[in-house]
């Protein structure tokens, strides 16, 4: 994990966050939770995070088991996102501000969400949630979320499944990829600061069942299960300040979703309209006695940060990660 402090400061959505990441992967009703893996280029399998420690802190509280799980997701990725932008900073309000998006109630439940609008009750039955983050070699980390449906409900009533353990009827789910770049000259400027964006896109979606009814629900009809879950990456990404780029082809497995698209070209018509080259950036203050780090909306817009990080200036050659110690 990262062996240095993490201290959130003011976020008026970390306590949703929170919440929603202990109702994910810290259940204590007795329900599975969610599964969480982690994978990296030089590894063949993927490893499950134990969170077990998480779960069992009887010194937590349900929020506080939350936060540990943000925390525990960020000191992850953080690594991956050094490797491409060497500033500690940056990666660590990078690697949180991705860790949040996880804990937003609406990305959690993409993909949930868009098989409710095709199918309504009939998939009456509780999903399995996985989040599989997986920590390129190039810099990127990118996060595959699924939810898998043991059986539906047929327009006869019947339930419909196959009965055996890891066989669905339904998996449904997309591949979201983030990257941090910088984007100014590379030389701070006057008042010492240094702006880098977080980039985000939609790799693929995932929409596989072998039950021929349960394929008609979803044939034709608009929108289709793919452009559900781009128009939701969009809002999110957008809300987050998350720099949009159109996602790759096999996301809807034709052309980019034109909701990413007009995201995008909105965003820089809108930035070259005030006269600002990057609206989707983050900037940070290096100046000796800065205090904190923002990411979130540039200066001059109406909306709070979205992400604070305090008192990380302490930061430097001892920040190391450990990332054993992460899965442990």
């Amino acid at each position: 994990m990262l062996n240095a402090p993490m201290p959130l400061g003011e976020c008026e959505s970390l306590p949703a966050v929170c919440t929603c990441l202990a109702d994910r992967f810290c259940r204590v009703d007795g329900s599975p939770p969610a599964r969480l893996l982690i994978s990296t280029p030089d590894e063949e399998h993927h490893a499950y995070v134990n969170l077990s420690a998480i779960r069992n802190d009887q010194s937590l509280t349900h929020e506080g088991r939350g936060l540990a799980v943000l925390k525990r997701i960020a000191a992850c990725m953080a690594p991956t996102l050094l490797s491409r932008c060497e500033d500690l900073v940056a990666v660590s309000a990078a690697a949180l501000e991705i860790a949040m998006q996880l804990g937003d109630p609406e990305f959690a439940t993409l993909e949930r969400t868009a098989v409710q609008r095709a199918m309504g009750q009939r998939m009456a039955v509780e999903p399995l949630s996985t989040t599989h983050i997986d920590l390129g070699g190039d810099g990127k980390v990118l996060v595959r979320q699924t939810s898998q449906w043991p059986a539906y409900v047929d327009e006869h009533g019947q339930r419909v499944g196959f009965g055996v353990e890891d066989m669905p009827i339904l998996e449904a789910g997309f591949a979201a990829a983030f990257g941090l770049e910088r984007v100014d000259s590379h030389t701070s400027d006057t008042a010492g600061t240094k702006s880098f964006a977080l980039h985000g896109n939609v790799q693929h979606c995932l929409l596989e069942t072998p039950d021929a009814a349960l394929k008609a629900a979803f044939v034709g009809r608009p929108p289709s299960f793919d452009d559900d879950v781009l128009h939701g990456v969009a809002k999110l990404f957008d809300e987050a300040q998350i720099h949009i780029e159109p996602p790759t082809h096999e996301a809807g497995g034709q052309r980019p979703s034109s909701a990413i698209l007009d995201v995008a070209e909105r965003r820089i018509e809108r930035s070259e309209a005030d006269g600002q080259a990057h609206r989707r950036t983050m900037g940070l203050a290096t100046i000796t006695d800065a205090t904190g780090v923002r990411m979130g909306k540039p200066p001059g817009t109406s909306h709070s940060p979205a992400l604070v990080l305090n008192q990380l200036s302490q930061l430097s050659a001892t920040f190391e990660f450990n990332r054993k110690a992460a899965l442990a």
